[in-house]
């Protein structure tokens, strides 16, 4: 693949991924861009969120930018989920540290209370006391300001665990509609969305890539 249609076809498929972290923020359950009262169906900016999220590390992006085309990291055996978020902030912080992670989280968030919030987390069959300590003392960090690369990590496994969770039937629909869960829910989802303004930025900056525009997002689904 000559450098020309390198970049049409991996600016194309960013495009694509980007209208899509538009959709997961901008629209509330994924039908309306007004404020709704709605809580049918708690996890939805979490699930469409984590969506372009896993879009987005399934790709090893340091390499396809070497290699010149896209190169998916499910080429690769026994490289799993962990692996390639840890690949995808390798490729992130070449260009933004980590201690800007809180810039952006703020975007999502004017209510930084996740370690408040964090205090209602339980073990179960999935989550461990260790991952538990490994994010809240991620989150204490991120408040001193002292969050660093391995922080971003943890708070990312930690996300990628409680999708689990929903995808594979561990959380009820009970346990979703309780405050505290409502609560970290959004929590995980700006860490993700946070996570994923950072990918576009790099791209943007040091790329040339042009973000994607609500009128884009609006015609892709057809309003």
């Amino acid at each position: 693949m000559n450098l020309i249609d390198f970049w049409h076809t991996v600016n194309s498929l960013i495009k694509n991924i980007d209208l899509s972290h538009l959709f997961s923020y901008k629209r509330k359950h994924g039908i309306s861009t007004e404020e709704t009262d709605w809580k049918l169906f708690e996890p939805s900016k979490f699930i469409y969120s984590y969506f372009t999220f896993n879009m987005i590390y399934e790709i090893d992006w340091i390499e396809s930018y070497n290699v010149q085309k896209p190169w998916d990291h499910r080429n690769k055996i026994d490289f799993y989920a962990r692996d390639k978020i840890r690949c995808l902030l390798n490729f992130i912080n070449e260009y933004l540290d980590s201690n800007l992670f809180c810039e952006y989280l703020i975007k999502f968030s004017d209510d930084l209370k996740l370690i408040d919030n964090s205090k209602g987390i339980i073990e179960d069959n999935k989550i461990k006391k260790s991952d538990i300590k490994d994010y809240r003392n991620a989150l204490t960090k991120l408040k001193e300001e002292k969050f660093g690369f391995e922080d971003h990590f943890n708070i990312l496994i930690f996300s990628h665990k409680i999708r689990n969770n929903i995808f594979h039937g561990y959380k009820k629909a009970t346990d979703m509609i309780k405050s505290g869960q409502r609560k970290r829910l959004l929590d995980y989802s700006h860490i993700i969305l946070a996570t994923n303004e950072m990918f576009f930025d790099v791209l943007k900056e040091k790329h040339g890539y042009e973000r994607a525009q609500d009128g884009e997002m609006n015609e892709n689904i057809e309003i």
